[in-house]
């Protein structure tokens, strides 16, 4: 990502933790959801509101066919 895709991805994911912690969920919970975010952020290298239904589901699919 370049630095203003990066500094959009931080507010959004910052605001993804605010929304959890609002929310009432356990730390673990919060943490694997903000994984999962950073997670394919990484993998596609982009902000992930940048991205397709059908790359959020290659992804999601990969995931469950790595570790099932």
């Amino acid at each position: 990502m370049n630095k203003s895709q990066q500094m959009k991805f931080e507010s959004l994911y910052r605001k993804h933790v605010n929304a959890l912690k609002r929310q009432g969920k356990a730390a673990s919970t919060m943490d694997v959801y903000a994984r999962a975010v950073r997670r394919v952020a990484e993998r596609f290298d982009c902000c992930p509101d940048n991205l397709t239904q059908e790359q959020l589901e290659a992804h999601f699919d990969a995931l469950v066919a790595s570790h099932s």
